[in-house]
């Protein structure tokens, strides 16, 4: 038993680690982009009340949607991180903070960047839609 644990403990896999960290982060885009095409107009009024351009409500959406999907399939990936990057940044560092936070008001926001930036630099890893197409054929 303990020559198992010994080996689960030592044994790192960054492909395995690569993927669930996309599919989660994903998924909370996915949500995220989701939420804003579908009541658009509450945040079109919610863009406009802080002062940004009530457009990027819906055009902030399809980023958060379809940058999510890409980043839970795999594909597109670092164009995918880039732009969900920009829009976390944006909310992060370019919005008015909130009161007792930790990392400039917005912690939700700074540590969905912080994990999009180490997937930048990690790779989608080996589970991806283009190495299960090519696996299958």
């Amino acid at each position: 038993m303990k020559h198992s644990l010994s080996h689960i403990y030592h044994r790192h896999n960054t492909d395995t680690g690569a993927l669930i960290l996309r599919v989660v982060i994903g998924i909370l885009f996915v949500y995220a982009g989701w939420f804003k095409i579908t009541h658009l107009a509450a945040v079109t009024d919610m863009f406009a009340g802080m002062g940004l351009a009530p457009w990027r409500g819906g055009f902030v959406g399809w980023v958060e949607l379809l940058g999510g999907l890409a980043l839970i399939l795999g594909i597109l990936f670092k164009p995918a991180n880039v732009a969900l990057g920009v829009v976390m940044a944006v909310v992060v560092f370019g919005l008015p903070a909130e009161t007792n936070s930790l990392f400039f008001g917005h912690d939700y926001q700074f540590v969905l960047l912080t994990a999009l930036v180490s997937l930048y630099f990690i790779g989608p890893g080996r589970y991806t839609v283009r190495a299960l197409k090519r696996g299958l054929n």
